[in-house]
Formats: C-alpha cells, structure tokens, sequence
C-alpha cells in the first residue's frame, strides 16, 4: 500500500470516526489550512456517473499553481458497500454485536477516483504530473469532493469545509474569511 492510499483510508477513517462513536485517539494539529479556488471540472460528457473519467483543475489560496486531477474511476479504492466495524476496547463477542456496530465509510452517492495530479508549468505552458490523488465525490458532482492528492512529494489532504468545521478543534485554524469556502485543503506536514 502507498503512501496515498494511506492517507486517504486515514482521512476516510477520520471522517467516519464520529459515526462511529470510536475511542478517541491522540489527535494532532493543523497549522495552516488553504481553500480550495476557482474549480473547474472537463468531464467530456452530458452527464456524470460512476463511469465517469474527467478533469478537475483547480488552484489553493495559498499556491499561485494551477493544479489538475486526472481522474477514472477507482476500482480499487473504498465504496459505498465498504464497512467501518468499531471493535471496542475488547471487540465483540459475535458476529451480530461486529454488524451492530459497524457503519458504512462512504454514503452510499458517493463515487471514489483515482488518478494523476498535474501542475501547470507556464513557462512550458504545459501540465507536467506531479503526484497522484484519490478522492471522493458526493452527490453534488465532481466539483466538490475529498481526497487527497500529492505534489512533488508533499501530501495534501482536502475536506468539505461542512465536513472540516465538525472535526475542527480549537487549536485549529479557522476557515478562511477570503476567496471560496467550499473546501480546504492542508499539507501533510502543517500538522504537528
């Protein structure tokens, strides 16, 4: 399993935890956190499905780089029929208490993808890749989704800013007051 498959199963866990009701584990802090700007999404098609390859381009507050996912499909990654089963301190006696407390990772709208994660070169004006990203779309279409994607070597983690204001701590940035609000996104290393 790579890196990014790692942090996209964490982020999924994380994201899952709270329905679970697991037990709390040590929890680190964000130092800086960018919204997610200017989303454009190429599908090459009418409609969107779960057979779906397009592109996402999009830039971070933070980053004055045009970044692109390339993405299809994942046949690999998690899916809706995927459960999360919370053991306990001591795990279940049975198989029925392991299916009373297990719960879905993913809702059952939300398509998973994988692919390239490109950047724009504008003295190239060219896209050259520069990582791979994995992410989750929900019923809104691909123009907000989760994942994570990396960028020459550095891990980057996106949420729904929905999503981030419920798992956020105190000692956690606040969402940005400028630019768009629909997702943020924070490096792997701005968290201590």
């Amino acid at each position: 399993m790579n890196i990014l498959n790692l942090y996209t199963y964490l982020i999924f866990f994380g994201l899952i935890q709270l329905r679970c009701q697991a037990q709390p584990v040590q929890k680190t802090t964000i130092r800086r956190i960018s919204s997610i700007e200017d989303v454009r999404v190429s599908t090459g098609l009418q409609s969107f499905d779960d057979s779906s390859s397009f592109r996402v381009n999009f830039k971070l507050s933070s980053d004055v780089r045009r970044i692109r996912l390339d993405l299809h499909p994942s046949r690999t990654a998690v899916n809706h029929v995927t459960n999360v089963v919370n053991a306990g301190q001591s795990g279940p006696d049975d198989l029925q208490d392991r299916l009373e407390m297990s719960a879905p990772l993913l809702d059952e709208d939300a398509l998973s993808y994988q692919g390239e994660a490109l950047i724009f070169d504008p003295k190239c004006r060219s896209w050259r890749k520069a990582g791979d990203g994995r992410i989750v779309v929900g019923p809104f279409g691909p123009s907000l989704f989760e994942g994570v994607f990396s960028l020459d070597g550095d891990v980057y983690c996106v949420l729904l800013s929905f999503n981030y204001r419920k798992l956020r701590r105190p000692e956690d940035p606040s969402l940005p007051l400028l630019g768009s609000t629909h997702m943020v996104a924070w490096r792997k290393t701005d968290v201590v």
